[in-house]
């Protein structure tokens, strides 16, 4: 009896060393397939925030000659504004002053009918 209880007992270390073993390769898969499925998220999202990237690029249409050109005409009409302003800011300060300091004071004519109406 004793060798059988010996028996169980190897059968039972036996059966232990396996689940250990069953385990550990259980949790070396996880990880495995974990780091494979982070691989292949990282190239997903690098695929997709590259076409991203190309898109927005194309839809600003600020690359390249245009996005240069453009930057040329706008610079070329600010300072073609700046140069109206420049150009004109003494004759319209002028001509304000002339049209506040020189006020016509005169009855309206219609205003003089009603008046004379009235009394």
């Amino acid at each position: 009896m004793s060798t059988q209880i010996q028996e169980l007992i190897a059968a039972e270390t036996k059966a232990s060393a396996i689940v250990a073993e069953a385990r550990a390769s259980r949790s070396k898969r996880m990880k495995e397939a974990k780091k494979e499925a982070e691989a292949l998220c990282n190239a997903f999202r690098a695929e997709k925030e590259a076409a991203y990237q190309a898109s927005m690029q194309k839809s600003m249409g600020s690359t390249g000659k245009e996005g240069d050109t453009l930057g040329a005409q706008t610079e070329a009409a600010i300072q073609s504004m700046t140069d109206d302003y420049s150009k004109n800011k003494k004759v319209v300060g002028d001509l304000l002053v002339h049209e506040v300091c020189h006020i016509v004071y005169s009855v309206p004519e219609g205003l003089k009918s009603r008046e004379m109406q009235q009394a």
